[in-house]
């Protein structure tokens, strides 16, 4: 029982809780139900409680985005971050006002003219026309700054929509036993490379090649799939997931890893190094035991040749 301080006009007392209540709440003429909480008084008076009724109208307005698709606060919130812009500066730009900007990003429900366009921010290269046009109203300093994070994520987006396209290219691929009867899943394979990236101390692009296959081969072993359902051809020092030179400079571009030139005795070659965080969600609990396993027993004991 949640008791608060607040006087029944009915019978005075001061003791009351909360309940839960099935209640329809118009939003933007659409009636939505929500379970809504209510303060109650002892004597079963319902008791006007600002904050929970605050609280209740905005799970309505969630459930009211979430059906029309509109972006939530925290969305715009951080559409206009990525791009350095304040919530006045975005109002310029916009030509709505910084205090439309407030509200939109404290809860209120954009009206739908307001909403595309909104939407059409994410594209980081419509901003950037938007933010040229309104130079003279932003400080020189202010501006300059706002195009070189615009740019930035410009360069981003690019690199984003090739890994995509790169990853589309495989959708229609056929699913053979040299994919172990699953279909290339590019992310993964990604993150695959990433896991070993960040735990293996200087990852030799031989050394990754072996290490992914026998990610692979374990997992087929174990449940008769691939995990990444990339290919492997047959090269002299063993094993590589076919177009591996391609894959890596893909993930090389969208910003995963790099690989750098390192000598280690008599040997030159290239050294695998992560430059995102591998992302473990991805994953299942059986395909992260397979991972660690195969870390656990090659990964220090493989030779680079």
């Amino acid at each position: 029982m949640n008791v608060w301080a607040l006087k029944c006009s009915s019978c005075g007392a001061e003791e009351n809780s909360i309940i839960l209540k099935k209640e329809t709440i118009p939003v933007r003429g659409e009636n939505i139900e929500t379970e809504s909480k209510v303060r109650i008084c002892k004597c079963g008076e319902e008791l006007f409680d600002e904050v929970l009724d605050s609280e209740n109208l905005n799970k309505a307005y969630e459930e009211y985005r979430k059906r029309h698709h509109i972006l939530k606060p925290d969305d715009i919130k951080e559409i206009r971050e990525k791009y350095g812009l304040s919530q006045r500066t975005l109002g310029k730009v916009l030509g709505w006002g910084e205090i439309t900007i407030h509200r939109y990003e404290s809860g209120a429900i954009p009206d739908p003219s307001h909403h595309k366009i909104l939407k059409l921010l994410d594209d980081p290269q419509i901003v950037k026309t938007l933010v040229a046009e309104a130079k003279e109203l932003i400080p020189k300093a202010t501006f300059q700054r706002i195009m070189d994070k615009i740019n930035v994520a410009i360069e981003e987006k690019n690199a984003d929509d090739f890994f995509n396209k790169f990853e589309a290219k495989f959708k229609y691929v056929q699913v053979t036993i040299e994919s172990g009867y699953k279909q290339f899943d590019l992310k993964k394979f990604c993150h695959i490379v990433l896991f070993f990236a960040q735990n293996v101390q200087q990852l030799w692009l031989t050394k990754l090649n072996k290490l992914m296959f026998y990610t692979d081969f374990t997992y087929f072993k174990e449940y008769t799939v691939s995990l990444s359902g990339v290919k492997y051809l047959k090269f002299e020092h063993g094993p590589v997931p076919e177009e591996y030179e391609t894959l890596l400079w893909v993930l090389q571009d969208a910003g995963y890893i790099r690989k750098v030139p390192d000598i280690a005795g008599q040997y030159n070659g290239m050294v695998v190094e992560a430059l995102a965080e591998f992302d473990r969600d991805l994953f299942t609990q059986n395909e992260i035991e397979v991972m660690e396993s195969v870390l656990t027993k090659y990964g220090r004991q493989l030779q680079v040749l």
